[in-house]
């Protein structure tokens, strides 16, 4: 239902927190009963996913964007200086990096 995003989790959520709640919880101890999660209550997409011997801390995929295509499995200068620009100071009041300001 919601990956057509025609009704998202967080709109799902707005018009039924009760309902949302219930799901979340059920599916957390869900995921615990059959020793995949720790119980703790989140999203169902933040819940650990494990496939036999690999445990992810939670279900998002991001794909890669071709211009991030690396020599022989290696980043290089454009990764480092991309990448690390991503994260450096973002959310920080008055950083209006790339033309947005946050505030």
């Amino acid at each position: 239902m919601t990956r057509s995003r025609r009704v998202t989790y967080g709109n799902l959520r707005l018009r039924d927190p009760e309902f949302v709640d219930s799901v979340d919880r059920w599916y957390a101890g869900h995921e615990k009963a059959r020793g995949h999660g720790t119980g703790q209550v989140s999203p169902p997409m933040f819940q650990p996913f494990r496939l036999r011997g690999l445990t992810l801390r939670n279900r998002v995929v991001v794909s890669p964007m071709d211009m991030y295509r690396s020599t022989d499995g290696l980043p290089n200068d454009f990764h480092l200086v991309h990448l690390g620009k991503q994260g450096a100071g973002r959310g920080r009041p008055g950083d209006d990096r790339d033309g947005l300001r946050v505030t």
